[in-house]
């Protein structure tokens, strides 16, 4: 990523509030208007929940581990209708090859939240994926903050939020730059290194599309409350990112009624991972599922995503790289 250019600080700072300015203009994508103040309303209306007791290992998970997401790119790509995604950057990825109308981006760690929130004020600020990766260098601490601070009025908010940049910007910048780097190698677009799929999630962000919630996918506030503005806004939830989310808790957790009692559709779609029995360079097969097959599956009382995999007569995707899991098989087979 040319991570070890120097850049004089008051020249990073101006050119990284200038393009926030000369891009105020965009109306890219056209049919992507502003929300208006009482669709604002209805997605700052989705409830958080109750933070967790503890977090799973003990750990925050402030960048992935999963190496690989592209894995799902044909899977979710032109879904459109609102993208429901957990943990820190994937989302992004696949608001951009979904072509989201709506982000909402959910965990139950404050910290990722807050971390979200620090993506968003440095979208904003800058034009070019480029720019928006060499705001997590160790020598853009003063254009972070300028960014920072023009996306959030409150001096003990920006403070925080500083406080949590410093912590995370060399494990954030590398985690951006190995994706991007290796997406470049791969030919993948993606909002790390193509400017069409990133002005996509920027102006998801520019436009109020997007909004970070602290949320338990197994509790009875958020995930009704992200149905509840969906149904508002009249989208559906086209795309369901689990991550590994289903590894941790069974079905009855309070996780498959959340999942059923989002507004979806035909096309609609759960994405997931799930461990691999096998060493490789990535702990974790690449899941999609139609968001009908998985209700099928919860129908018949399944426990958990294991025995759902074990069951399923999966295949592999057109591009080899992820599975398919259909619906259970007929009781006549």
């Amino acid at each position: 990523m040319g991570g070890t250019r120097s850049i004089g600080r008051r020249g990073f700072v101006a050119g990284v509030v200038a393009a926030g300015l000369t891009a105020a203009g965009e109306a890219w994508p056209a049919d992507l208007p502003p929300l208006t103040d009482e669709e604002r309303r209805t997605l700052r209306a989705i409830p958080s929940d109750p933070p967790p007791d503890k977090l799973s290992n003990n750990q925050h998970f402030l960048v992935s581990d999963e190496r690989h997401p592209e894995r799902l790119r044909h899977a979710v790509a032109g879904l459109g209708g609102v993208f429901v995604g957990v943990g820190p950057e994937q989302s992004y990825l696949y608001a951009a090859w979904s072509e989201a109308r709506i982000l909402v981006l959910v965990d139950f760690d404050q910290m990722v939240v807050d971390l979200h929130a620090i993506y968003g004020a440095f979208l904003r600020a800058s034009d070019t994926p480029r720019r928006l990766i060499d705001l997590w260098r160790p020598d853009a601490v003063y254009a972070a903050k300028a960014a920072i601070a023009s996306a959030e009025p409150n001096a003990e908010r920006q403070r925080a939020l500083m406080a949590l940049y410093r912590r995370v910007r060399t494990m954030v910048h590398g985690r951006l730059g190995a994706i991007a780097a290796k997406h470049r190698t791969l030919g993948v677009p993606s909002f790390l290194t193509d400017g069409t799929h990133y002005r996509w999630v920027r102006h998801l962000v520019r436009t109020g599309r997007t909004i970070a919630v602290r949320g338990d996918l197994t509790a009875d506030k958020t995930m009704r409350g992200i149905a509840e503005a969906a149904r508002k806004l009249k989208e559906p939830v086209r795309g369901l990112y689990l991550s590994n989310v289903e590894l941790y808790v069974d079905y009855d957790s309070g996780l498959g009624d959340n999942c059923r009692a989002q507004p979806t559709d035909a096309e609609s779609k759960i994405l997931r991972t799930v461990f691999k029995s096998t060493k490789d360079s990535d702990r974790y097969h690449y899941c999609e599922q139609r968001a009908t097959h998985f209700d099928a599956w919860l129908e018949t009382g399944i426990e958990d995503v294991d025995a759902m995999i074990k069951a399923a007569d999966k295949r592999i995707d057109r591009s080899g790289a992820a599975w398919i899991i259909p619906g259970p098989p007929s009781p006549n087979r």
